[in-house]
Formats: C-alpha cells, structure tokens, sequence
C-alpha cells in the first residue's frame, strides 16, 4: 500500500510518502510530485505516453529516492512532459532500473526548483517504509 501527504511549510512544500515496499514509496514520490506539477485525472487516460528508461545507483536508499526523483523533475523541464507513472525494472537499496511514463504539457502548476535531501530519511516501520521529501519551490 502507498500514499502520500502534503504538509503545510512555510517556503516549501513537505511531501509524507509512504509504502509497504520500496517499490511503493517511489511510485508514492513519484505520484506526489506529479501531483504538485498539475497531474489532473484526464492526463492519465492519454494514449499519447511518453517513456523515457531511468538508471541511477546511490550509496543507499534515500539518496536512490531523491536522485530518482531528481532526475524525473530534470527529464520534465527538458522535455516538457509530465512523468506520473514508472514501472521498475530492478530496484534495490542502491540500484533503480526503470521506465518512466508521462504526457506532454505546455506548462506546470507549480514551479519546483529542486527536489532537496533536507529531512529526507528512508526509515523502516510496522507497515514497511516511509520519509519526507522536500520540494524547493
């Protein structure tokens, strides 16, 4: 199971993503920050995808997850597409192998300037894994 909050800051917006794998708290960051862009629910039925394939390695897990998200934010501006679903091909603590989906768009929502390792910390709970990420906007 995977969901994510946003939480009130005053300068940037708090993301609370949670999952029950690794595989769930990616897509829940992934799914949030697409949200935050300007992901409406008819962009998700676009037959016109856009894929783009994604291979990072990190010395653990949360460096994984932000330097993930990172890259996605990056392929977004250079590209002008919003990328709201991945299917991974290999994940691990260290190493992400995987195809994101998006649609073109004109313009985002929300400006993020930087996805930031401030308060970003991959713990293990009672119902699998979760952290905060925060968006520099």
């Amino acid at each position: 199971m995977k969901s994510f909050n946003f939480i009130p800051h005053t300068a940037d917006v708090r993301l609370l993503i949670k999952g029950s794998s690794y595989q769930d708290l990616f897509e829940a960051g992934l799914e949030g920050m697409a949200e935050l862009l300007g992901l409406q629910k008819t962009h998700r039925s676009s037959k016109n995808l856009i894929t783009k394939n994604v291979i990072i390695q990190a010395p653990q897990v949360t460096i994984l997850l932000i330097d993930f998200l990172s890259h996605v934010l990056t392929q977004s501006y250079l590209e002008h597409v919003l990328f709201y679903k991945v299917v991974f091909n290999q994940l691990t603590k260290q190493n992400l192998e995987a195809v994101i989906y998006g649609i073109n768009v004109s313009s985002f929502k929300e400006d993020i300037k930087a996805v930031t390792y401030h308060e970003a910390n991959v713990k293990k709970n009672e119902k699998g894994f979760s952290t905060l990420v925060v968006f520099d906007i």
